[in-house]
């Protein structure tokens, strides 16, 4: 793994200041790296806040598992302390501190009856439907003011909640 990009060692420094914006919209092209950084984040939630969830969601099962197995990749490179580790499959991963990182896909019928989301992470979000975007936001509405939202993908025209939030939102 080389060193940064100036965007991707942002997203990391946001993680340690309690002042910066708790949502990123990441508008990025084809294997610039937003997976990677997105993955850092759900890692380094799990690690280093105890009791928290990270969902990361993908318009399917297999987009997200592969974004999950970044997140694993990652946790062995740093030597990640397998007596850390509760728990560990394909899709998720849970630590005895009491983080879990979860992997779903774009469903809103499954990924209903999370609470307390302390990291949410939309992979490719342009393609994932705004339905199911809005049944997973309200499971960051008991995490406290420090919960934060990544919204990542490549363009796909004017249209939905990435576009409109990138266009017109405000505090990303």
């Amino acid at each position: 793994v080389g060193p940064c990009d100036r965007y991707q060692a942002e997203i990391l420094d946001s993680l340690l200041d309690d002042s910066a914006p708790k949502q990123s919209l990441l508008l990025c092209s084809r294997g610039a790296g937003k997976s990677e950084v997105c993955a850092c984040a759900a890692l380094w939630t799990a690690l280093f806040q105890p009791n928290s969830l990270t969902l990361l969601c993908s318009a399917s099962l297999r987009q997200s598992a592969e974004l999950f197995r970044k997140v694993g990749r990652a946790l062995h490179a740093i030597g990640g302390d397998s007596d850390a580790i509760l728990m560990e499959s394909a899709l998720r991963l849970e630590l005895k501190s009491g983080s879990r990182v979860i992997s779903l896909p774009a469903s809103e019928s499954t990924s209903r009856g999370f609470h307390g989301c302390t990291c949410l992470i939309f992979d490719e979000v342009s393609k994932i439907p705004d339905e199911q975007i809005f049944a997973l936001l309200p499971s960051q509405a008991t995490a406290g003011p420090g919960a934060r939202l990544f919204a990542c993908g490549t363009p796909a025209g004017k249209r939905g909640w990435f576009w409109n939030r990138f266009d017109h939102g405000e505090g990303y």
